[in-house]
Formats: structure tokens, C-alpha cells, sequence
């Protein structure tokens, strides 16, 4: 938890605005809902999420693997096939219009049930995104089964081509509702993020200075997400736009030495996950007042969920991705922000502050003021307690508190977050190495 705290020099500052100051720089905290899975199956992922809450993603084994449609009824629909016996879900718009993957992209919406894609002439291709227009991205093998390209598909003009950035290959991560795509692209040397527009075509994004990166997500205004090699050779997490190029977001403090973004916001939130050297994950949100954040530090700490990845955001701030339950199992998860929709929310849980700010607040508890309550609820639950130093990087001309991070155990998930397929493309996660035809081909 970060809680600023800024000393005023005026007598006569009302003690309420120091309470307003504190309240406004609370952090995040989430509720948590587990989103299950279908009939007979063990796992599930999820992979997107619409603007009223509506989740796609796919559940699976031992069995198959089936893409899966979820809404707040709390019922998770099997959306089935294009004839074969698996399917992926992967992007989900307002209109509740489901992409995903069956052999085939594929199309899904309640009243027409799967439409197949198509492929740019070879066997398979893959549905990664879709916006609000109905605009579908995703990859394709082409004629003669040549290496897979980037495609934009829509209703009037079909599967069109994106071309490529010198390599062979294209991969596409994300659409916004301006038609904008990103994704990862070969070059001659490497593979580079990629954003593409029906102007100016393919634009390599560059890297935070190695040899890699690849973009997984996009908001209407133009905000790029993914993850980059950097000179020292870990992977980092970036944002990218037109006016600061690629910034590097980090990954989260301890063990965690590489991180990935897949999906931000309208208002810039960021979500993805942190990996450590054994392939544990921990999902986080990056905001820019608050750098990165552990997710499993923003949920109830009696909770028992261990949120491995954060793949998606909506513009209110929910996040789907996958975790492990109080039982061990390996479920989709559905993070609500705590006092509605808002992305910002009040401490629900208790909070380590500085023991010096501690007695301030104990001593405006204890004196009336004018405007101030006796009763300040929202630091019912603060404790204060010695705290190790680490800070966040501080406005400018305040003091920054000490913070504390909840450390909680992963078992290895190696085989199902390997680190050369650490970008997440949408859609094309390694969950389904058992099935080549769903598994994706970074």
C-alpha cells in the first residue's frame, strides 16, 4: 500500500484537506469472483472482457478445450465448435460479439451462433481481437501453409492481409475501435511490436533496447501494451505511444525479473504479469501514479487466491485473467473495484502507514476541527507498524511512506507460461500446447 503524505506550511490549512489528500491517494481494492468452469472440466482462463462485464475465454481438460462465454447470471455458456472438437475464446466487444478460434477464427454471437473466418489460403488461422465495429484481427497461415501474417477481417471486404515488417511472419495482438492494429511482426534480425494502420500500413515500435518485442493490446487512443527485451536482456513490460515512444513499466519488486502487458484502458490502466526465474507469475496493474502494483496485494488478504495473470481491463476498471482458488484449481477470475465501477476505490483492507503519520491521524481523530468529524472511518483499519523502505517515485516536493508488499507462494506453472511465448498475444496463449491446432505459433 503507497500513502503520500504532504506537509502544509499554513496554520490556518482546514485539517479535513490532509483527510480529502489521503482518501483521493488511497489505492486500488478488488473484489474477487471465481468464474468456475464448464461441465467436467478442470481449468479455465480468461482472456477478454467487455465494457458491461461480459468475459470470454476457454475452459478445458481432460477432455477438450472449449471456448466459453460468462455474464453476471453467473452461468458459463459453451459456445462449441466449428466441427472439430476444441475452441478458444479470445476478445469480446460491447455488442457481446465473441472472437476466438476452432481450427479456424471464428465469429460468435447469440443470435448466429460460430461464423468460421476463413484463412488467407492455408489450413488454419487464428482470432485474437475484435472491437466495437465488429472489426476481427488475428494470424493466418496462407497459401501452401507459407508462415502466418496478420489479418483484419470485416463483414464487407472479408480477410484482408496486413503484410509483414521484412521477416516472414506476422502476429496480431489487439484492435481499438479506430481500426488500429498491433501485434509482432519478423524483421530481418528479430521480431518487433508492431502498429498498423489502413494509411500508413505497418510501423515498427522498436524495443526498450534488445533484440524483442511484441504488443498483446491497444485503447482508442492509441495507447500500445506489451513486452520488450531489454539491453540487460530480461523481458519489461511497456507503454507506448506516438508522442513518448516505448517506456519501460518494469516488473514488480522481489523475485520477479521478467513482466508482460496484455490489456489497457481507456484511462491507461495496464495489466499483465510478472514472472519469476522458476515461472511463477503474479498478475499486476500498472497505472502511472502508482507504477506497478501487485494484484494479490489489492484483493481481501483472507481471500486464498493466488492471481497468476491479468489479461484484460475495461474501461471500468475490471480485470479477468487466471489464478489459483482456496481449492488449488486453476480458474478464470473476475476482479470488480470496490465502490462501483470506479478505477479508483477505498482501502478495504488494513494498511501499514508510517507510525508518524499514524499519530497525526490519531490526533485528528481525537480533536474537532471545523468541517472534520470526529468519526474518520476511513482509517478505521490503518495500523501502524515498522515498515521496509521502498518507495514509489514521488511527486515532486513530497514525502513518500514506506510501503509493504503480501508475498504469496506459486507452485511452477513452467509448462503453461513458458518464457519464449512471455508476450501473451491474445489468444494464442501455450494453456492449449496439447492441441497444435488452438495453441498458436509465436
Amino acid at each position: 500500500m503507497h500513502l503520500r503524505y504532504k506537509p502544509r506550511r499554513s496554520r490556518r490549512q482546514p485539517r479535513l484537506l490532509l483527510l480529502e489528500q489521503l482518501e483521493e491517494r488511497s489505492l486500488l481494492s478488488y473484489s474477487i469472483t471465481d468464474l468456475g468452469t464448464l461441465p467436467g472440466a478442470a481449468d479455465s482462463w480468461a482472456l477478454g472482457i467487455s465494457a458491461s462485464g461480459q468475459v470470454v475465454g476457454s475452459s478445458c481438460c481432460p477432455a477438450s478445450i472449449r471456448a466459453f462465454f460468462w455474464d453476471s447470471s453467473g452461468a458459463m455458456q459453451d459456445l462449441g465448435t466449428l466441427g472439430g472438437s476444441q475452441s478458444q475464446g479470445s476478445g469480446i466487444n460491447a455488442s457481446g460479439q465473441v472472437v476466438g478460434t476452432s481450427g479456424h477464427a471464428f465469429l460468435w454471437d447469440s443470435s448466429s451462433g460460430m461464423q468460421d473466418l476463413g484463412t488467407l489460403g492455408g489450413r488454419n488461422s487464428f482470432g485474437v481481437g475484435i472491437n466495437d465495429f465488429g472489426q476481427v484481427v488475428g494470424d493466418s497461415y496462407r497459401l501452401n501453409d507459407q508462415p502466418e501474417h496478420a489479418f483484419l477481417w470485416d463483414s464487407i471486404n472479408g480477410m484482408q492481409d496486413l503484410g509483414r515488417l521484412g521477416g516472414s511472419t506476422s502476429d496480431a495482438g489487439g484492435i481499438n475501435n479506430s481500426g488500429q492494429v498491433v501485434g509482432v511482426a519478423a524483421t530481418a534480425a528479430s521480431n518487433h511490436a508492431f502498429l498498423w494502420d489502413s494509411i500508413n500500413g505497418m510501423h515498427d515500435l522498436g524495443t526498450l533496447g534488445g533484440s524483442f518485442s511484441g504488443a498483446s493490446g491497444i485503447n482508442n487512443s492509441a495507447q500500445v501494451v506489451g513486452t520488450s527485451t531489454t539491453a540487460a536482456f530480461y523481458y519489461h513490460a511497456f507503454l507506448w505511444d506516438s508522442n513518448g515512444g516505448m517506456q519501460d513499466l518494469g516488473t514488480l519488486p522481489g523475485p520477479y525479473v521478467n513482466a508482460s502487458a496484455s490489456g489497457i484502458n481507456a484511462a491507461g490502466q495496464v495489466v499483465g504479469y510478472a514472472t519469476s526465474p522458476d515461472f511463477s507469475n503474479h498478475a499486476f496493474i500498472w497505472e502511472s501514479a502508482n507504477g506497478m502494483q501487485d494484484l494479490n496485494t489489492l484483493i481481501p488478504p483472507d481471500s486464498d487466491w493466488t492471481l497468476q495473470t491479468g489479461y484484460a481491463i475495461n474501461d471500468t476498471g475490471q480485470i479477468v485473467g487466471q489464478g489459483t482458488n482456496p481449492r488449488g484449481q486453476y480458474h478464470a477470475f473476475l476482479l470488480t473495484p470496490n465502490g462501483g465501477g470506479a478505477p479508483r476505490g477505498r482501502m478495504k483492507v488494513p494498511a501499514v502507514i508510517d507510525p508518524a503519520l499514524m499519530q497525526v491521524l490519531e490526533s485528528l481523530g481525537r480533536h474537532e476541527a471545523p468541517g472534520l468529524s470526529s468519526n474518520v472511518p476511513i482509517f478505521e483499519k490503518v495500523r501502524a507498524s515498522p515498515v521496509a523502505l521502498e518507495h514509489l517515485p514521488p511527486v515532486q516536493g513530497e514525502h513518500t511512506l514506506p510501503t509493504r508488499t503480501r508475498s504469496v507462494s506459486l507452485a511452477a506453472f513452467a509448462e503453461r507460461q513458458p518464457q519464449e511465448v512471455l508476450f501473451a498475444a491474445q489468444g494464442k496463449v501455450s494453456l492449449s500446447l496439447e492441441s497444435p491446432e488452438i495453441g498458436g505459433n509465436s
